[in-house]
């Protein structure tokens, strides 16, 4: 028994307890990379960076951005089961505390709010965030 169990036994069965292994299955430590370059390109070639609307377009570029690696991770980690059993047993799925039908759903969901997102940026960003979807 963990020492997260000992102390909150209610825990695991709850739906934050999901949220967090699905957070953890989509291991946010790759996001980083992709928020800094995507915030320096940005901040670099928009002229008036600190205007409302740039300002938005930033927040939903990022959003856009953490959404799209959080939910290929999700997909991903589905696909990798048997490679992580071996290579990555403290993952959430292969150590059976997230189910694949669980992992797969919510990181098909949250790369289509990805593709939502870009679409309310540009056509550009939408086809090139569809072809990250499509590569996985």
């Amino acid at each position: 028994m963990s020492q997260e169990q000992e102390y909150f036994p209610q825990f695991e069965d709850s739906p934050f307890h999901t949220l967090k292994l699905l957070i953890e299955n989509g291991r946010p430590i790759t996001v980083f990379a992709p928020i800094i370059i995507v915030s320096m390109y940005y901040i670099v070639h928009i002229d008036n960076f600190f205007s409302f609307e740039s300002i938005i377009n930033y927040l939903l570029l990022l959003f856009g951005v953490i959404t799209l690696r959080m939910g290929i991770n999700n997909v991903n980690n589905v696909y990798d089961l048997e490679v992580d059993k071996i290579n990555k047993p403290h993952r959430p799925i292969p150590r059976g505390e997230l189910e694949k039908e669980v992992a797969f759903i919510t990181g098909t969901v949250i790369q289509f709010i990805s593709l939502f997102v870009f679409m309310l940026l540009s056509l550009q960003a939408f086809i090139l965030d569809l072809s990250f979807v499509i590569l996985g």
